[in-house]
């Protein structure tokens, strides 16, 4: 590791580490230059982690571009390096450490909490599942021109968080960081094509068809067994494959197309409850709002109001 001069305060043997859990809430607590945070997106100009902690939780998702130097650092136990125009995807539930950079090493971070990012880039979750999960992509190579765009859209945030008076100023970055992620999914789904086109292994194709199936469906909420006897396996064996490709459950994953749909309806139509519980497939209005406040804390006309 001769390229890589500074260890930042990251790295023990795994089975003795303190983890911590990096939220947005404790994001200040974890980097020392946040230039902007409004519990749904954050800017950050440097890595430079604060407290002296073996790994790091992520409880947000991070895409991190190396404007110069190296970049080292283990992603659920595999080793990454991010070399200069490259950018690195940290999703959410990941375990980050051993982190080491070079002494010239520059970068700039955006941060999205799950709600946000899902809420961006609802019809293109699986392209970066397929990333991920399956093809274990964590960095893409941008070409100057790609680094550009993405330094202009980091510069346009920069401009406009400063004033925060502005009416719908929040509204307003958060549709600036939309447009980045659908610029960075542009960039992943061509790197998918042109680098990995190897065919998936049975249980790759597996998860993708299951992942496939709850996009599609309009009623997300099904026992396990519902999918497994769509893909002619045991649920046993569903619940294996998913945790070998994500490092989470099927019912998480249910669980989590199914609350992606309910803020969707919830934020962008002006449908009742009534009706987002009966297209959603729930039995009333009361299991709905039960469902509603034990996975996200509210009610779901609160949720409304706290995000109108």
């Amino acid at each position: 590791m001769s390229n890589f001069a500074v260890d930042l305060p990251i790295g023990e043997n795994m089975s003795s580490k303190n983890i911590m859990a990096l939220e947005f809430s404790t994001l200040q607590q974890f980097l020392s230059h946040v230039s902007y945070n409004d519990g749904d997106i954050a800017i950050v100009d440097s890595l430079q982690i604060l407290p002296t902690v073996d790994a790091i939780r992520m409880g947000i998702h991070a895409a991190l571009l190396c404007e110069k130097g190296q970049l080292q650092l283990d992603v659920n136990g595999q080793t990454a390096v991010v070399a200069e125009d490259e950018i690195l995807f940290c999703p959410a539930s990941g375990i980050i450490d051993n982190i080491s950079v070079s002494h010239n090493f520059q970068c700039k971070i955006l941060c999205l909490t799950d709600n946000i990012m899902k809420s961006f880039i609802l019809g293109n979750a699986k392209l970066l599942h397929l990333a991920v999960y399956v093809k274990k992509i964590n960095i893409v190579p941008l070409e100057q021109s790609a680094k550009q765009r993405f330094l202009n859209f980091y510069n346009i945030a920069r401009q406009e968080m400063r004033d925060v008076t502005l009416p719908y100023h929040k509204e307003m970055m958060q549709s600036l960081v939309q447009a980045f992620m659908f610029f960075f999914c542009g960039i992943v789904q061509q790197f998918l094509s042109v680098e990995n086109n190897a065919p998936a292994n049975y249980g790759e194709t597996l998860f993708l068809r299951f992942l496939d199936l709850l996009a599609k469906d309009p009623v997300k909420r099904h026992p396990i067994d519902y999918y497994a006897n769509k893909l002619c396996i045991t649920t046993k064996y569903l619940t294996i494959i998913c945790n070998r490709m994500s490092q989470k459950t099927a019912s998480c994953w249910i669980r989590d197309y199914t609350l992606d749909e309910i803020r969707y309806y919830l934020r962008n139509t002006d449908q009742t409850v009534k009706e987002i519980a009966s297209r959603l497939g729930f039995s009333s209005v009361q299991s709905f709002g039960k469902y509603v406040r034990h996975y996200m804390g509210v009610s779901p006309n609160d949720y409304r109001k706290r995000i109108g």
